[in-house]
């Protein structure tokens, strides 16, 4: 599929991960075989899949650029792989249980070059494994704030230049569950500059990893940690928050404490006001007595104006 570098039409690097899906990977292939933009590079990392889905892919072979079919370290090592044999001048991750619309990559080009960006999100369709539509994940978060709201949009949305994917280095594969949310804040942290595609340009099939919440929470902690100079008991207590709406004692301590709120970026302090306000003023309007929201919330619009 790939045809060349240019300047006008620089080359997109698809890079699909897969293991046992023959239910979905044919959906998967066929959309980026049906993208508008043309100037395409498609890669098939394969971890040695034992069903049909490797003589589904050979259906599609001289439309794959690059398919390789071996045993792999996890799904984020095989997305390493995958960015490291490519060639795009930007790159972008679609799961194998994943599709996108016809025009998703050139709305992505055309965003990150109309407003001079270095990567760029889009929305998503979230969809069930009936492919019925649940509801539309919104790109927000494209700063600090992303501290601790997390995911600024659905990962594969993000067509990322191969600048920014050779000083990131890939995705940490320590972690087993949000490498990808690591790879989002290191682009936030290093100053990358993103542009937004305000449509949906992708079907993201709900569950997987990530819907493992306990384990998911222990990894969210300890990066979260590297961006946040606070206790992790405090960091899981505000995720806690953010995430379940549960004020814990952690949350409680952390947002009671100067200290500690006054070490945290103000676009966390921000996300953190907002969440509260919308969480919780409803039912504190039902009372006359100030609880510890409302103060809160007071507490935290004077620490604003600092």
């Amino acid at each position: 599929m790939s045809t060349k570098h240019s300047d006008n039409r620089p080359l997109v690097s698809i890079i699909t991960v897969v293991l046992n899906a023959e239910r979905f990977i044919e959906r998967c292939v066929k959309s980026v075989i049906a993208q508008t933009y043309k100037n395409i590079e498609y890669i098939v990392i394969d971890g040695g899949s034992t069903d049909r889905t490797l003589k589904i892919l050979e259906k599609y072979r001289d439309k794959i650029d690059i398919l390789i079919s071996e045993k792999d370290n996890g799904v984020y090592d095989a997305m390493n792989k995958g960015y490291r044999i490519s060639h795009g001048d930007y790159i972008i991750m679609l799961n194998s249980d994943d599709f996108f619309i016809p025009e998703a990559i050139e709305l992505s080009v055309n965003a990150i070059r109309e407003q001079k960006a270095d990567y760029c999100g889009a929305q998503a369709y979230i969809i069930d494994k009936d492919s019925s539509i649940k509801y539309v994940y919104w790109p927000n978060c494209f700063d600090k704030s992303a501290y601790i709201a997390q995911n600024p949009c659905a990962h594969e949305t993000l067509l990322v230049s191969r600048k920014a994917y050779d000083d990131i280095g890939g995705y940490n594969t320590k972690y087993k569950i949000a490498a990808d949310l690591k790879f989002e804040l290191e682009l936030i942290s290093r100053g990358y500059v993103v542009a937004k595609v305000e449509q949906p340009i992708l079907y993201f099939t709900d569950g997987g990893m990530s819907s493992n919440e306990e384990a998911a929470r222990k990894e969210l902690v300890e990066i979260l940690a590297d961006y946040l100079p606070i206790p992790r008991d405090y960091i899981e207590g505000l995720i806690l928050l953010v995430n379940k709406g549960i004020p814990s004692e952690n949350c409680i301590k952390a947002l009671s404490d100067q200290t500690i709120l006054r070490v945290l970026p103000i676009e966390v302090i921000s996300y953190l006001l907002v969440n509260i306000y919308y969480k919780y003023m409803k039912e504190l309007n039902k009372h006359t007595e100030k609880t510890f929201f409302e103060k809160l919330v007071s507490k935290l619009r004077i620490m604003l104006k600092w």
